[in-house]
């Protein structure tokens, strides 16, 4: 009888252990995942691009004098937000809209024409959607890699300098894609960081009005590589 209850013993402390084993597992599946995330991201980078060029009468007393130009040596700084909505159960598909301010300044190159190394700056503004699926790490779910796509316009405007004199042109349209890839940590109050690679492409086109010199119908394209610093609060 004594070894019948021993025995018995043994096997319930052995289910309570399989028991506890499922149990661990439950909670730890039951973590919840945030459903929505608001993003802040400085970024600087780089890039370059192209202009081309139909210049007024009122400059070269002809008609549809054109030149395309290219534009080196842009610098690229500015600030992104970013709000993340993540509507499926598991929390990998992203629906994210994205608001971004930013410029520098570059160069034309010298290869001839009205403009031939010329200073540039600009400004620019960008409103896009983006797509995007996020896969999480570690026992906890805290980390994510995500991959977006985003798609948009904005407006840019173009500061030229001549003779020392910055001509500013009117707001050209802007429109606006990129591919991004990010990865962020999550701690337990909500707090998240992390960094972003977004490489970008634009198209613009329209009159500049500007001055005497920088009146000109003209179109072209920027693309760049930029790294941002992630900054955000994620809601579960």
């Amino acid at each position: 009888m004594k070894r019948m209850t021993l025995w018995l013993a043994v096997f319930a402390m052995v289910g309570a252990g399989f028991g506890a084993v499922p149990a661990f597992a439950q909670q730890a599946d039951a973590t919840p995942l945030p459903w929505f995330m608001i993003t802040f991201r400085p970024e600087l980078g780089g890039g370059g691009g192209t202009m081309d060029l139909n210049w007024k009468s009122t400059v070269l007393n002809q008609v549809d004098a054109e030149e395309e130009a290219r534009l080196e040596g842009l610098g690229y700084g500015g600030l992104t937000t970013e709000a993340f909505f993540m509507p499926t159960s598991g929390r990998h598909f992203i629906i994210s809209p994205l608001l971004s301010f930013g410029g520098g300044s570059g160069q034309f190159d010298e290869a001839g024409g009205l403009v031939t190394g010329q200073d540039v700056r600009y400004t620019q503004w960008v409103l896009a959607l983006g797509l995007g699926y996020q896969w999480y790490f570690g026992a906890l779910e805290k980390t994510n890699l995500y991959l977006m796509g985003h798609l948009g316009g904005g407006r840019i405007v173009f500061a030229v300098d001549n003779d020392g004199e910055w001509e500013n042109s009117d707001g050209l349209g802007l429109g606006y894609f990129d591919v991004t890839v990010g990865s962020t940590h999550r701690w337990d109050n909500g707090f998240l960081l992390g960094g972003a690679l977004v490489l970008a492409g634009e198209r613009y086109q329209g009159t500049t009005e500007a001055g005497d010199f920088w009146d000109v119908e003209t179109s072209g394209s920027l693309r760049f590589a930029r790294l941002g610093l992630v900054i955000g609060y994620a809601m579960k």
